[in-house]
């Protein structure tokens, strides 16, 4: 069995290495949550018995998960751990030059955070984060990463001066914190993720009529799209109504509303709904 100490990620071959990269493609850019062994054969195009052992170097060294596929009997499938792989690149080296970024998490999943966030998240050496960030983002701070809440960022801003430094932050739900920031910090690189009020105007643009489900912690977010609320499970914390208008319903018209709103329908207005569970 391989360890951390032992064997770095530079120093794997370069098949292991090769999966790393198209686990990496297929969670970033096509949003997958996993894949099974014969998708490693044929994407990577290595041998079965090659992809075998990568697969056993990487599970030794914790940076892929195996687990069972319920559907399907007894097959098994791998997903990248992140939280051990702190290179974005996969080289060993920093990919992200040192600074703050703040990062709006948006909706605040993975698979709707684009790549140029989560590589300054995987590089990061300290995260600052509000309450209001979802944990599976937080899930995804490298392990040995400083975690601190953002309340600390101003007296520890002459600490944190050379290296690689995240704020994350709900934009919606912490707006305050959205504006401040940028003040506080004048060279901030700021980073957006999907917004679900984006989100809910491309189901209006559609023509969807849904309701869409975020199960994130602690708070989930729900979008109706050109249908009323019906019922929800918990204490509703904030509520946005999204609307088309303008002659051609080119524009986005945004605004918080009551939760009474929320139970009226119109074909051009979708509800952006933070619910924290009962």
């Amino acid at each position: 069995m391989y360890s951390c100490t032992e064997l770095k990620t530079p120093d794997l071959p370069n098949s292991a290495r090769y999966i790393i990269t198209y686990l990496k493609y297929k969670h970033l850019v096509e949003c997958v949550d996993s894949v099974t062994f014969r998708e490693l054969v044929e994407g990577t195009g290595l041998s079965p018995r090659t992809v075998r052992k990568a697969i056993s170097m990487l599970r030794d060294l914790g940076l892929i998960r195996i687990v069972r596929d319920v559907s399907h009997g007894r097959r098994h499938l791998y997903q990248l751990n992140f939280k051990k792989l702190r290179s974005f690149d996969g080289n060993g080296e920093r990919s992200v030059n040192a600074g703050i970024y703040l990062i709006d998490v948006g909706i605040g999943l993975r698979k709707f955070m684009n790549p140029k966030a989560l590589s300054v998240l995987f590089n990061s050496e300290v995260v600052f984060h509000t309450d209001n960030v979802p944990d599976q983002v937080l899930d995804l701070v490298p392990e040995g990463t400083e975690i601190y809440h953002v309340s600390k960022l101003q007296k520890m801003l002459q600490s944190i001066d050379g290296k690689v430094a995240t704020i994350l932050i709900d934009g919606i739900l912490d707006e305050e914190y959205a504006r401040r920031i940028p003040e506080l910090v004048k060279s901030v690189s700021i980073i957006t993720c999907t917004s679900p009020i984006t989100y809910a105007a491309e189901l209006l643009r559609c023509g969807r009529s849904c309701r869409v489900i975020f199960r994130r912690t602690p708070i989930q977010l729900q979008i109706l799209s050109r249908r009323p609320l019906r019922q929800i499970n918990g204490e509703i914390i904030k509520c946005i109504k999204v609307e088309l208008c303008g002659p051609n319903n080119d524009k986005i018209c945004i605004e918080e509303c009551s939760v009474d709103q929320c139970f009226t329908c119109n074909d051009n207005v979708a509800y952006v709904i933070y619910v924290r569970p009962s």
